[in-house]
């Protein structure tokens, strides 16, 4: 197959995209549990907010995957 025939820009941008959620979940969760480790309070801390937000996004991102996967069947 001729690689002009299946552009893959869109396809790297999403895997891209993913990689940083997945690197900054990472990052906030060594932070979260850094936090707890110290005894430190996390109540009220953005660090929560932001580890529910990308969790959210990922979810997201695995429900798109699941029905492309069920569209190329």
């Amino acid at each position: 197959m001729k690689a002009k025939q299946f552009p893959t820009e869109g396809g790297i941008s999403y895997l891209e995209a993913k990689h940083l959620l997945l690197v900054n979940y990472c990052q906030s969760i060594v932070y979260y549990l850094l936090r707890k480790a110290k005894g430190l309070s996390i109540e009220g801390h953005p660090v929560v907010r932001s580890l529910v937000e990308i969790r959210l996004f990922l979810e997201k991102v695995c429900v798109l995957v699941m029905l492309i996967d069920v569209a190329l069947m």
